[in-house]
């Protein structure tokens, strides 16, 4: 298509993007996927089940067109508490009362208790503390919390910051314990849909201990699923138990745009650098999102500020960094998309010329699969390999090799569809479709041909091989070959 541009063959982070109005039409999302698009993310709080089965059905077509390994993620909406349905938009000032109530709204304005507001939320009064604040539309509005009227089920708050009041924007109360469940009946009706659709990640949101994720595995192993789970971190409840989470999710994003209304806008820098590091450490894929290129909804270009966000978020050591608003409902979803490669492969120039982002993934080495894979990239360096290949059952020897940050692209070799797609999130990753080959040559000679006909092996390149002798058995990582391609 006229708009695409050329993806270089060795770019290491993935890119994600929220598709909703703005880029739902077949050919804006094939303009996507051509331009760059790693993991096409649907956003449950704003799409039903019929716009959620038709982008799936959508997406999946485009790319078995395109010949692509576009993977999808549902994201579920979590316990997150909205102003209900209005009349029409409502901007508020400093001074203004506003009462919320989670009952049926009859009147806007009460003369004793202000503008009335209802909530999605049925125990907010009982949540809820005097002289708290409570945030609007992601803390750009912020009230006070004069009184609670326990009787009445209303609280009223004063405004401190105004702004336009929409429809269904979300609510936030930092340093609030909800009495929500983590995973609400929506979250699991939508889960059930992912997997009969066969998506490939599910992140959750809000997740605030290990025990939420749990909840979702047991759902997913249920039905007999393979989605991974991303455990979104935007609760100060997961800033307090983030080792614990880490251990039971699959990958990790840092949701920044409630995290930094949960927590300190000052401390979201250095908690994302922190927990990137903590991620990178236990091989696990970390995916930085929240207002990347934000200005982008309004502007066919970002701000300075933006351009070093993203630059910071991949030398932080990012596996995937993720757009939004930028592409879901923004004035230029493909420019947004072509924006964010283009940063990434600017930043990937200079990250190669340096040697620290080799101790990137840590040195922990506790299992043989984890040896396995660091002295495959330590090999691949010496001899100046073009590519390491490694033969994976599950996905986790080649996530292993990503977490050493290898100079050398990684292809990933797996006989199963949904692996090869989960590959999309992992730095450095080049998945690839083989049979179900009867022994291991048989798989790599496959992997070979497959990275020959995509342009990423040559005659005479070097290649670093690894994989397991016990075919077919997840965990088996146990051999490292080292060859020239004929």
């Amino acid at each position: 298509m006229g708009n695409s541009q050329k993806i270089p063959l060795n770019q290491k982070v993935k890119v994600v993007a929220t598709i909703g109005p703005a880029c739902s039409e077949p050919y804006m999302l094939q303009s996507m996927i051509e331009n760059g698009l790693d993991i096409a993310r649907i956003n449950t709080s704003h799409a039903g089940e019929k716009e959620v089965t038709d982008l799936v059905g959508l997406i999946r077509k485009i790319s078995g067109k395109l010949g692509t390994n576009t993977a999808i993620m549902i994201d579920l909406q979590g316990p997150k508490i909205r102003i209900g349905k209005m009349e029409q938009d409502l901007m508020v000032k400093r001074g203004d009362i506003l009462s919320f109530t989670p009952q049926p709204v009859k009147q806007v304005y009460d003369p004793d208790k202000g503008i009335m507001l209802e909530v999605s939320y049925s125990k907010l009064i009982e949540d809820i503390k005097k002289e708290g604040t409570l945030y609007i539309d992601d803390g750009l509005i912020e009230c006070r919390i004069l009184e609670i009227d326990k009787r009445q089920s209303l609280a009223r708050c004063e405004v401190i910051r105004g702004g336009m009041i929409q429809s269904h924007k979300g609510i936030n109360l930092p340093g609030v314990r909800l009495s929500l469940d983590s995973v609400t009946e929506k979250d699991l009706y939508f889960l059930d849909l992912g997997i009969s659709l066969g998506v490939d990640f599910i992140a959750q949101s809000f997740v605030r201990e290990a025990h939420d994720i749990e909840i979702v595995r047991k759902a997913i192993k249920k039905k007999k699923g393979t989605q991974m789970i991303v455990a979104k971190i935007e609760k100060h409840e997961a800033i307090n138990n983030f080792s614990s989470i880490l251990q039971q999710a699959d990958a990790i994003m840092i949701a920044r745009g409630d995290l930094g209304i949960e927590i300190d806008e000052e401390d979201v820098p250095i908690l994302q650098k922190k927990i990137i590091k903590e991620t990178n450490q236990a091989g696990k894929p970390v995916i930085t999102a929240t207002q990347m290129l934000d200005s982008m909804m309004r502007n066919p270009r970002p701000t300075r500020a933006e351009v070093s966000d993203v630059a910071n978020a991949i030398l932080d050591g990012s596996d995937a960094i993720m757009l939004s608003g930028e592409t879901a409902i923004g004035k230029y979803p493909l420019e947004s998309l072509q924006m964010m490669t283009k940063i990434i492969n600017k930043t990937e120039q200079e990250l190669e010329t340096g040697s620290w982002l080799r101790q990137k993934g840590g040195s922990d080495q506790d299992t043989i699969t984890e040896a396995i894979s660091s002295a495959s990239c330590e090999i691949a360096d010496r001899v100046q390999a073009s590519t390491i290949i490694t033969s994976t059952q599950s996905g986790h020897t080649a996530r292993q090799v990503a977490k050493n940050r290898p100079r050398s692209i990684i292809i990933g070799a797996s006989p199963y569809d949904y692996v090869v797609r989960q590959l999309m999130v992992s730095w450095g990753v080049v998945p690839v479709k083989t049979s179900f080959a009867g022994n291991i040559s048989e798989i790599i000679n496959e992997a070979i041909q497959a990275g020959k006909k995509e342009g990423y092996l040559h005659k005479g390149d070097t290649v670093v091989i690894t994989g397991g002798i016990l075919v077919n058995k997840p965990g088996s990582t146990n051999f490292i070959n080292v060859k020239k391609i004929d």
